[in-house]
């Protein structure tokens, strides 16, 4: 944002302020010990409804220095717990809940820092909205990323329909909400699993689907404006 002249600098403020959404007012700066660096993986994503922020991080430090700087820093209210080979320490602050996790690299450890705003008691998002799928298929998770330069959304979803059940009904589905193939198609014939491409517009979806029979599961990424409705 271009830096606004003195005799502007009152309501660009109040324009800026205005513009700030409600769940970026307060999140809060995660420290971190000497000799950790931090990379951005999304300063806002929305998390199965939850606003979060994601950053990815290497340390010289080992997973036990880091853990134990953690538990120092947040003493009481932190919490420790052990997943596959990673320590994750948790610490709500205020409506935002932050997580470190942290697994060994070499002599040193690397992990990753998410803060998640927590949504009211009365918020109950709806997963998968805009996305057509077949009865009792269960919406895993539901990833967005609105303020990319291109937006973003990834959805994962299971079944108990074969590989081949859920081509026909996504081919049938895209089709007829005007989407067409473009691309990659490699479901063709029984495999196993399959990738396919599906473009309207600027937006560019691809749908990925593998079985084993009796369930599958199915990964669709799409790209552009509104992603999905």
């Amino acid at each position: 944002m271009a830096k606004p002249s003195n005799s502007a600098l009152c309501l660009a403020t109040a324009a800026l302020v205005a513009a700030v959404p409600a769940w970026a007012a307060g999140w809060p700066e995660v420290s971190t010990p000497d000799g950790l660096t931090t990379t951005d993986v999304s300063r806002h994503m929305i998390y199965n409804g939850a606003d979060m922020q994601s950053r990815i991080f290497t340390s010289r430090g080992s997973q036990a220095d880091v853990v134990a700087w953690y538990q120092r820093l947040w003493g009481r209210e932190s919490v420790v717990t052990d997943f596959n080979g990673s320590k994750i320490v948790g610490h709500k602050e205020g409506m935002y809940y932050v997580t470190v996790q942290i697994r060994p690299d070499g002599q040193g450890s690397r992990g990753d820092i998410g803060i998640v705003h927590l949504p009211g008691s009365s918020v109950r998002p709806v997963l998968g909205r805009g996305l057509p799928r077949p009865e009792n298929t269960t919406v895993i998770n539901d990833i967005q990323y609105p303020d990319d330069p291109t937006p973003a959304r990834t959805l994962a979803l299971g079944n108990g329909l074969s590989v081949q059940q859920n081509v026909s009904y996504y081919r049938e589905q895209l089709t007829s909400t005007g989407w067409k193939p473009a691309g990659l198609d490699s479901c063709t014939g029984n495999a196993p699993a399959c990738v396919m491409e599906y473009e309207q517009g600027d937006r560019k979806m691809t749908l990925a689907v593998a079985g084993n029979g009796s369930a599958s599961h199915i990964v669709i990424n799409v790209l552009g404006d509104g992603a999905l409705p």
